[in-house]
């Protein structure tokens, strides 16, 4: 008697379980051991993955830091200012698998109807048709044929053979802004570890390995600035 006025949990259950296994039978209710699955939300994916800059201008280190499916995207999004179309992406992403440059992306990119139209400028990139070759052995005045961020880009695509990262292209380009020397930038990146695990060697830097740690020092480097001329070929520091 006292079960029915006030029931337990297990018989609250039982009644619930028998009246869905009535309901079932009758075809008005269907029970399933595993839940109904609903469409995945990818929103939240999308809002911490950091996302990439659209704007006007850009520097060429933007694009190259990024790889594969992901470059393509980005070279979409800064040039075009838009998501990429399945044609375009798939077509992309297939010429970089099989070899193909993502320097030549950015120039078709670039050069399309509507990249013309669009007017985003990527600094760096019409030095790209006359870009530094990859070999062993360079002199200093390889390099010094470029200025600004295209000096920069160039010096890590030959000594460490790779586009230069945010961090170095940053560091490096604020460096020569503020009247460093092109030769100090070769010999740090001819002196890392990554330089010596490619082999790379670039000749005509021993006065400035030898003066580096003074160079370093923006007093001493606007000092001995006058006195560089015995270490220039071509007119370049």
């Amino acid at each position: 008697m006292d079960e029915i006025h006030n029931p337990s949990i297990d018989s609250i259950l039982d009644n619930i379980k028998r009246e869905a296994r009535s309901l079932e039978s009758q075809g008005i209710l269907q029970v399933s051991d595993q839940p109904e699955k609903g469409p995945l939300d990818f929103s939240n994916w999308v809002k911490q993955e950091e996302s990439f800059p659209v704007k006007r201008h850009y520097y060429i280190y933007e694009f190259l830091m990024y790889d594969d499916a992901e470059f393509v995207r980005n070279a979409y999004l800064g040039i075009l200012q838009r998501e990429p179309d399945e044609v375009g992406f798939d077509t992309g992403v297939t010429s970089l698998r099989q070899g193909g440059s993502k320097e030549q992306i950015l120039l078709n990119l670039l050069s399309s109807d509507e990249g013309q139209a669009a007017g985003i400028s990527v600094e760096g990139m019409h030095a790209l048709t006359s870009e530094i070759h990859i070999k062993p052995v360079y002199h200093k005045s390889e390099f010094h044929l470029y200025d600004g961020s295209e000096f920069v880009h160039n010096a890590y695509r030959g000594i460490l053979q790779r586009s230069a990262d945010k961090a170095g292209f940053d560091e490096n380009l604020h460096y020569l802004e503020s009247g460093g020397f092109k030769s100090i930038v070769l010999v740090n990146l001819s002196r890392s570890a990554e330089a010596a695990e490619k082999g790379v060697k670039v000749q005509g830097l021993t006065g400035y390995r030898l003066l580096r740690p003074l160079f370093m020092i923006p007093v001493f480097g606007c000092l001995l600035r006058p006195f560089t001329g015995k270490l220039k070929m071509h007119g370049s520091n």
